[in-house]
């Protein structure tokens, strides 16, 4: 009878450490901000990543598809531009391979500034054969800039996650050309004071649906 005690007890302890472990595991969760291509298991670790020339990674460059995963600033995010387009300015380059991104496992970073040329801004431009992107959550970044973010993405059909940014900058040719795009969910207006929408849905000849464009009252453009 003792030893049948004993047994559950530790069976108990057992469970309880487990238990425990997996909820440290939760706590410290990796953070690294990480490109999986193709749907490979490892991924590429982009933590040091700028829109160098030394930062261009070819396998990103060729992919069909990406996801991404961890917590990514402004100057990383341009490197992952910069891989993706061959490219190292903000406004050069194109990808013609690239057709599904999955950014919904990543939280923007309170580092650096997503209110110009990097960050979200120019990411998918000219990538012509992008049909379908979700979005990241934008985590602690203050403002965010959409500017260029999908012009000339004229295979986009479906995006998603783009209402969970609450503090956006800028919308200026955001949607520029998306030709084939039908509907979009533009976030709340937050608490920008003003918000360019320049050429924001020029080019957008299938739009039949946009919601939330009311709640922007003071734009520019």
């Amino acid at each position: 009878m003792k030893l049948k005690q004993h047994l559950v007890i530790l069976v108990a302890l057992l469970m309880t450490t487990l238990t425990t472990t997996a909820l440290r595991a939760e706590v410290t969760a990796d953070t690294t901000p990480r490109v999986f291509v193709n749907e490979e298991t490892q991924g590429i670790d982009f933590s040091k990543a700028d829109a160098t020339s030394g930062w261009i990674n070819n396998a990103v460059t060729a992919a069909d598809s990406i996801r991404l995963t961890g917590t990514w600033t402004a100057t990383q995010l341009a490197g992952l531009r910069a891989s993706m387009k061959g490219a190292t300015e903000y406004y050069s380059g194109s990808n013609s391979t690239l057709k599904k991104v999955d950014m919904s496992g990543v939280s923007l970073s309170s580092e650096g500034s997503f209110t110009n040329t990097t960050g979200m801004s120019h990411l998918f431009r000219f990538c012509t054969a992008l049909h379908t992107v979700t979005l990241p959550t934008a985590g602690s970044a203050s403002g965010v800039s959409f500017s260029n973010t999908f012009s000339n993405c004229t295979a986009l059909t479906s995006l998603t996650g783009l209402e969970s940014f609450t503090n956006v900058t800028d919308l200026s040719y955001a949607f520029n050309n998306c030709e084939k795009l039908t509907t979009i969910t533009l976030p709340p207006a937050g608490s920008e004071s003003r918000v360019d929408f320049q050429y924001a849905f020029s080019g957008c000849t299938a739009l039949t649906t946009l919601t939330n464009l009311e709640k922007f009252t003071n734009v520019t453009n």
